[in-house]
């Protein structure tokens, strides 16, 4: 999501991953997102709850659909988790998401505080 929050100049020389940012860029190849979500998770199912844990999508047991890249409770109520997720689009656009197994506890998808650039 670096290029929809100004954190890569497409007119600069040269960066880090350039060219995978710039073969993104140019030819709509961007297929997974950064995403937002969150969960109320049982005791049992906190160890889903650390990064690096897989995501399934309803439509498809035998395949990740993403993962998670950070987990944290959130303070008032220790059962909710906040995650930031590495997702499919196609994944996020219909359907459930669970996290861990495919039938693991379902993540309610958030919105970011920022708009994505169509790309």
């Amino acid at each position: 999501n670096f290029e929809s929050v100004a954190g890569v100049d497409f007119k600069k020389g040269c960066y880090p991953g350039q060219e995978i940012v710039a073969r993104s860029q140019y030819r709509g190849a961007v297929k997974r997102r950064l995403q937002l979500a969150s969960s109320n998770l049982s005791a049992s199912a906190l160890d889903f709850a650390k990064p690096g844990v897989e995501l399934f999508h309803e439509s498809d047991s035998t395949q990740p659909c993403g993962m998670v890249v950070l987990a944290a409770t959130k303070p008032e109520n220790a059962d909710q988790m906040d995650f930031q997720i590495e997702c499919k689009l196609d994944a996020l656009e219909t359907g459930e998401i669970h996290l861990g197994m495919p039938t693991g506890p379902v993540l309610k998808i958030g919105t970011l505080p920022y708009p994505l650039l169509e790309i």
